[in-house]
C-alpha cells in the first residue's frame, strides 16, 4: 500500500499557509505515508511573494548519505522521521522542521467523505486496475473512484524502470483530491479536517492546521505544481537503486523552481 500515504499528505499540505508558519518567503513540510512503516515521502512547498505551491515526490529508491555516518543508504531503508528529515536536509540543503505523516485509511476516508473522485484510467493501467479492484473494466476514460478503489488505483505498479511512474500517479490524485476539497464552503471544510484528523500525526497544532488549511483555501489562488527531487533527467536506475548525478545540480534545479519569484 506504498503509493496511498502521499496522496493524503498532499491534501492537508495543501492546505498548510507557510505565512502562518515561518517568516521565510519558503517553507518546506516534510510529508510521510504510513502502512505500518513509512513508504513515501514528499515535500510540500509555498512560496509566499510568488504565490506558489510545490509537491515534490522523492522516489523510495533514492540513494542519499547519512550526515552522522556518511554512509550511502536507499530512502526506504530509513524508518524514523528525524533521521528522514535530517537526511533530506544534509543532502539537499535544505532546512525542514515540519512534518506530516498520514495513516493508510485517511485515503479511503478522504475520499468516501467527499463523495469519490473521477479519475482519467489510462489503457495501460486497465489490467492492474481491474485486478486489484475485482471490478470488470474494459475501457479507459473517466472512472468515479471510491475510497477503496482509491487506494487501488494508489497501488498501480507500473513499469519497473521508471520510478517515478507510480509517483506521478499519486501526485495526479492527490491535485484532483486536493482540487474537490477547495470547493468546499468553510464549515464543510472545517468538519472534513476534523473528522480525518485522528489518521494524522503532526508536529502543527490541530487548532493551526484547521485555521491554516481554511486560509489557503480560502484565499490562496496559487495552484499546485508537481515536481521531482531529484529530477529524472539527472539520475541513473541501477539495480533498482536511483542514483543522482550530482547533488549540486539536482539541488540547483529544485531551488530555482521553489524559491524562483
Amino acid at each position: 500500500m506504498k503509493s496511498i500515504k502521499v496522496f493524503i499528505f498532499l491534501i492537508l499540505c495543501l492546505f498548510i499557509n507557510s505565512r502562518q508558519i515561518h517568516a521565510a518567503e519558503v517553507t518546506n513540510i516534510a510529508l510521510f505515508g504510513i502502512d505500518e512503516q513509512i513508504e513515501s515521502v514528499m515535500i510540500f512547498s509555498y512560496n509566499r511573494s510568488a504565490r506558489k505551491t510545490f509537491l515534490t515526490a522523492i522516489p523510495q529508491q533514492t540513494l542519499l548519505t547519512l550526515q552522522e555516518s556518511n554512509q550511502q543508504q536507499k530512502l526506504h531503508t530509513l524508518q524514523e522521521i528525524p533521521l528522514i528529515i535530517q537526511t533530506l536536509n544534509f543532502n539537499f540543503n535544505l532546512i525542514i522542521d515540519r512534518y506530516v505523516s498520514v495513516d493508510v485509511h485517511a485515503l479511503k476516508a478522504m475520499v468516501d467523505a467527499i463523495g469519490g473522485i473521477e479519475v482519467e484510467l489510462l489503457p495501460e493501467e486497465i489490467n492492474e486496475f481491474s485486478k486489484l479492484t475485482h471490478l470488470p473494466i474494459e475501457t479507459s476514460g473517466p472512472k468515479l473512484l471510491n475510497g477503496s478503489h482509491a487506494i487501488a488505483y494508489s497501488k498501480i505498479q507500473g513499469h519497473k524502470s521508471n520510478p517515478y511512474e507510480r509517483l506521478e500517479r499519486q501526485q495526479y490524485l492527490t491535485a484532483l483530491i486536493g482540487k474537490k476539497v477547495k470547493s468546499y464552503p468553510k464549515v464543510k471544510l472545517i468538519s472534513l479536517i476534523t473528522d480525518t484528523l485522528p489518521y494524522f500525526e503532526t508536529n502543527l497544532m490541530p487548532n493551526e492546521v484547521i485555521t491554516l488549511a481554511t486560509q489557503i483555501a480560502f484565499g490562496n489562488n496559487a495552484k499546485l505544481k508537481r515536481i521531482f527531487l531529484p529530477h529524472p533527467e539527472l539520475t541513473e536506475l541501477k539495480e533498482e537503486t536511483l542514483i543522482p548525478m550530482t547533488l549540486e545540480q539536482n539541488i540547483l534545479r529544485w531551488k530555482q523552481q521553489i524559491y524562483s519569484s
